[in-house]
């Protein structure tokens, strides 16, 4: 079951909390995938997957819908919607505004969409109106290595700026150290034998903790909704609660 999402290799001696998000999320429906289920209900389930990954469980649907195993798909990612489904029922604001039929009615983003929001949206993407200013956040030579194994280098010599108004993005498959690199910037929030240098408008910051993290205007928006304070044993000795920073 696990070869059938793409976890053949998995350990299956580790604790699944131990694991990130996106692999949990996979062990969930291979899990279910094993009850032999008739009905298969996925809410957002490739929200913390890549897209890779993403694609993966797409085709396991339609897999599964040759071996005439219903699924019920809840998704923001119309473009996932409309590869698998056939058929589209739009919601807003508790009510039913349209259901679309793959062959019988138009389907495509814009369609979807306006049903989405209740009117035409003619800029999806608007122009950019901040101005970029000069650095505000540096990080030199950033190194973590992992909770649990000290030996593991997790985040190796990572070195970034981000300017005032700026959007910065880190882009990698799942478990290439994104979530990592974030948590331990916030406060050494995930890792152990962490080192390296933050710079805050020009200035050193001396980072030990998340309080310090938050004194020093930093947050941190957790990629996993469900759970507001990541397990220890997980992410290293320090509780946080995401909802107060």
């Amino acid at each position: 079951m696990l070869a059938k999402v793409g976890l053949e290799n998995e350990n299956l001696n580790v604790p699944v909390s131990s694991l990130g998000v996106g692999k949990q999320q996979l062990i969930e429906i291979a899990r279910a995938m094993a009850k032999q289920v008739e009905l298969l209900i996925l809410d957002e389930p490739t929200a913390a997957l890549n897209d890779e990954e993403s694609k993966r469980l797409l085709n396991i649907m339609l897999e599964l819908k040759k071996h005439g195993i219903t699924c019920i798909m809840i998704s923001h990612k119309l473009n996932e919607i409309s590869y698998v489904a056939d058929s589209i029922t739009v919601i807003r604001d508790g009510k039913t505004i349209e259901t679309l039929d793959k062959g019988k009615d138009e389907i495509n983003e814009d369609r979807i969409i306006k049903g989405m929001v209740g009117r035409e949206l003619t800029n999806r993407y608007p122009e950019r109106t901040s101005e970029i200013k000069d650095n505000i956040f540096e990080v030199e030579n950033w190194n973590a290595y992992h909770p649990d194994d000290p030996d593991r280098h997790v985040i190796q010599n990572v070195s970034f700026h981000v300017k005032a108004g700026e959007v910065v993005g880190f882009a990698g498959l799942m478990g290439a150290g994104r979530t990592e690199l974030a948590m331990s910037l916030f406060g050494r929030s995930y890792g152990q034998k962490i080192s390296g240098t933050i710079k805050i408008n020009g200035k050193q910051a001396l980072i030990r903790n998340v309080r310090d993290a938050i004194n020093n205007k930093l947050a941190y928006v957790s990629e996993d909704r469900k759970k507001l304070r990541p397990d220890p044993d997980r992410h290293g000795k320090r509780k946080y609660d995401a909802g107060s920073s």
